[in-house]
């Protein structure tokens, strides 16, 4: 299963928790010093597929 069709099956309320997740991973990585510039890609594509989908839900209603 891939990434964005794992965030489609998730409720708004997840999708917030997965972005507010991402974000955080993001900046607590960043904090510790030794950045891996793959693992902030991987979360800010997290990010980017949540947006998406949630700009998509709010066309639809």
């Amino acid at each position: 299963m891939n990434l964005k069709s794992s965030i489609k099956k998730l409720p708004e309320d997840g999708l917030f928790l997965v972005y507010q997740d991402a974000i955080n991973r993001i900046g607590s990585h960043s904090l510790g010093g030794c950045s891996v510039p793959e693992y902030i890609r991987k979360q800010e594509e997290i990010i980017s597929v949540v947006q998406d989908e949630l700009k998509e839900r709010k066309q639809i209603k």
